[in-house]
């Protein structure tokens, strides 16, 4: 298996990601990244700010806000030279809201979770080199591990994220690791033997084990899951302390029930648990 999977990622069919393509709009890209910064609870953003989120120039982010604000997607606040979003985004935001009603069946079900377990619950995608919470609920007084939806959590330093790359299919998982090599990111090759092991775990328990990957305090278990009615992979995941959660329990009850909440994302809005064909 690992001989098959190492050969995926040097393969060159499939189709590139990024700027290579030459279908990609960098101005576009550049614009819907000033879009993102914005974020539910925060107060209006200075151009300041949104350069240092975006690390774009000054110039380049005076002529988006221009462009943005124009078309109605941003709004101005003369008293603080600050920026908020604007109603041409908030009727883009409506109607994704309503397109992607799915959520408001798996929410109910993962509320419940999180307050059964005492963990945190988040259901994920990938948004380029990242993974993206959907959906987030909070378990019982879990200090340190707050989710958000739109938070965001790397793709190749998170069990999450390798969740995604070791469940998502070879031409898209191929694309996502030639564009980390164009980027010179260190040590491809490890990312490739954590994949490798990630659909190990897949495969004997179904779910993968999170022992402090991401943070060392924190625990947890992700489950890939092939959405029917949600477009692409997702990763649903459960977290929380390591002192409340040690390997065991992951094995033997947060995982198991993680999947059983996998079971009953299927029941309410056709969302089928992934099954790895890695082995």
């Amino acid at each position: 298996m690992r001989r098959r999977v190492r050969n995926e990622f040097q393969a060159e069919s499939g189709d590139e990601l990024g700027s290579d393509s030459r279908q990609f709009i960098s101005a576009l890209a550049r614009g819907l990244d000033v879009v993102r910064c914005f974020r539910r609870g925060e107060p209006p953003l200075t151009n300041q700010e949104i350069a240092r989120r975006t690390g774009l120039p000054r110039p380049t982010i005076s002529r988006i806000m221009y462009t943005l604000r124009d078309l109605g997607y941003l709004q101005y606040y003369p008293k603080t030279r600050s920026y908020g979003l604007g109603g041409s985004a908030y009727v883009l935001g409506h109607i994704a809201d309503e397109n992607f009603d799915p959520i408001g069946a798996i929410r109910p079900i993962m509320q419940r979770y999180a307050k059964a377990t005492g963990t945190n619950i988040g259901l994920s995608t990938r948004e380029r080199l990242n993974m993206i919470y959907v959906e987030a609920c909070e378990g019982a007084s879990l200090v340190g591990l707050q989710l958000r939806v739109g938070d965001t959590i790397s793709l190749t330093d998170s069990a999450i994220g390798l969740t995604y790359l070791a469940s998502v299919d070879e031409r898209e998982r191929a694309g996502i690791i030639r564009q980390l090599k164009r980027e010179d990111a260190p040590n491809t090759e490890d990312l490739i033997q954590q994949i490798e092991k990630t659909q190990e775990q897949i495969a004997r328990f179904g779910f993968c084990l999170s022992l402090g990957q991401w943070r060392p305090e924190i625990h947890g278990v992700t489950v890939p899951v092939s959405a029917s009615k949600l477009d692409g992979l997702y990763v649903l995941s459960s977290g929380g302390p390591a002192y409340l959660l040690p390997e065991q329990k992951l094995l033997e009850e947060t995982g198991p029930l993680l999947l059983r909440v996998a079971r009953e994302l299927q029941e309410a809005v056709g969302v089928r648990p992934f099954i790895s064909h890695a082995s």
